[in-house]
């Protein structure tokens, strides 16, 4: 028919159910499924690869800078204590304080 305007679109005779019922589901695949679950899973992998990476480098601190006990801190102030005197200023992480006299 030349010359007429087409505006239904239908698959060629023979060929009505796969664009009718087949062809959505293969677009929908390629152009939305695949795609998003392409994404989740390298997503997935890299926050797998963020938590080994912080548990690693938190290892890593852990061996580098043992962290001193409470009681070894306690230990340490009263041997400052004991040879320091009365009047005896300590410095103790960011705070100062006047350790006899309970002044800071």
């Amino acid at each position: 028919m030349p010359g007429a305007n087409v505006t239904d679109c239908r698959g060629v005779e023979g060929y009505e159910r796969l664009v009718a019922d087949v062809w959505p589901w293969v677009d929908a695949a390629l152009y939305a499924f695949v795609p998003f679950f392409v994404i989740l899973a390298l997503n997935s992998l890299i926050i797998r690869h963020l938590m080994v990476a912080r548990r690693f480098r938190g290892h890593q601190l852990s061996i580098s800078h043992p962290t001193t006990s409470d009681h070894e801190l306690q230990k340490t102030k009263a041997r400052i204590k004991a040879s320091a005197g009365p009047d005896a200023v300590t410095k103790c992480g960011r705070h100062t304080s006047r350790v006899d006299r309970g002044l800071g």
